[in-house]
């Protein structure tokens, strides 16, 4: 089934105009900026730094970054990029709409909507469904399903091309779905919810106001907590905590600093 990847990418990527408002800017440069950037600034040049640590007090600094265009089917994208100082690296590809961030991944064959406005508390939406391209389900139902993407610890050591890789292209580039493994630390249940409107200080001592925090179900009845800042973007995540102040998730992820 995989050797038809490359067909069935190019019918996701045509079929993700249908997940947000088709007014957008999709080549992510033209200064009728979508309303969305502002609380994720997700242009061309953009990089966010973090520092994670883990349940067991394991560290790393990760980096998302916004990299070249990628002509996916009919649609214009741009690279997403994840890199870690402990050498990783995965690449999927992001497109800007005039209401919501969507971001596709080649390995999991799924297009995931990371961000949706209004974000305002009460508000809601699925981070996968079948309306987002052809995999969008990922066999999850009309909920959206649970798929565990994190991007934390994933071997991408494989050789290009092997173990069923196909090449697929973005602005003529080769890669392979091995290599373009998650790259965004959301994770668990589908269905996201803004929570609320609040002040977070991070570990630096970094006091935002304003903060809102989106939240999904993680496992064993804990929940995923994410916090975006207006004209910042994501500044803390936490993945498997008991409530929104517990700093000891199984994944703790602070921002460090960005550019754009």
């Amino acid at each position: 089934m995989r050797k038809f990847l490359p067909v069935l990418m190019l019918v996701a990527v045509v079929a993700l105009l249908a997940a947000c408002s088709s007014e957008g800017d999709n080549n992510l440069t033209s200064s009728n900026s979508p309303a969305i950037l502002s609380y994720m600034p997700a242009q061309a040049g953009y990089s966010a730094y973090y520092h994670e640590i883990d349940a067991d007090g394991h560290s790393q600094v990760v980096r998302f970054h916004v990299g070249d265009p990628a002509q996916l089917g009919s649609e214009n994208a741009r690279e997403w990029i994840y890199s870690s100082s402990t050498g990783d690296e995965k690449v999927s590809f992001i497109q800007v709409k005039n209401d919501c961030i969507l971001i596709y991944d080649p390995t999991l064959a799924a297009t995931e909507k990371i961000l949706q406005l209004p974000l305002e508390p009460g508000a809601s939406w699925q981070r996968y469904s079948g309306s987002y391209g052809v995999f969008g389900d990922n066999g999850g139902g009309s909920d959206g399903g649970t798929i565990n993407d994190q991007h934390v610890n994933t071997d991408t050591s494989s050789t290009p091309g092997g173990a069923g890789g196909e090449n697929f292209s973005g602005n003529n580039k080769g890669y392979t779905d091995d290599e373009a493994l998650g790259s965004f630390p959301t994770e668990g249940s589908g269905e996201m919810m803004v929570d609320d409107i609040e002040t977070i200080e991070l570990t630096s001592g970094t006091v935002y106001s304003n903060a809102i925090r989106i939240s999904n179900s993680g496992t064993s009845g804990r929940m995923n907590y994410y916090w975006y800042v207006q004209g910042i973007g994501l500044v803390k995540y936490v993945i498997n905590a008991q409530s929104p102040s517990d700093g000891s998730g199984q994944l703790v992820g602070e921002l460090l600093s960005f550019s754009r």
